[in-house]
């Protein structure tokens, strides 16, 4: 009988660490002290790259988010891209947000 409620006992236990240990795998990148953004408009973009007009290149990797889905980035459109340096200079981009132009008629 006491090997049963040491096991149950155990057994509540580790549930109660699940989802702590779930969102510490989580890969959502707001734990990494190195994590930033940054802003600019779009110069070019190709597979797995994006070129802003001030010349920074931003490297794309399978797991980039681009929001709004399903969108193709394009010249001239503004965004912000949170991510992370390479080590070597280069920025890694895990998340890229468009952000809407404000015009001066919207305002009206």
């Amino acid at each position: 009988m006491n090997l049963q409620k040491t096991a149950l006992a155990c057994t509540l236990f580790l549930s109660l660490l699940a989802p702590m240990a779930a969102q510490a795998d989580g890969d959502d990148h707001r734990n990494r002290p190195y994590e930033h953004a940054i802003v600019g408009r779009v110069a070019a973009f190709w597979p797995y790259n994006v070129r802003l007009r001030n010349g920074e290149h931003v490297e794309l990797h399978d797991g980039t988010i681009i929001n709004p889905r399903g969108i193709t980035l394009r010249g001239g459109m503004n965004i912000r891209i949170w991510g992370h340096s390479d080590g070597d200079g280069g920025f890694i981009a895990d998340r890229i947000d468009l952000i809407a132009r404000h015009r001066v008629d919207d305002d009206q």
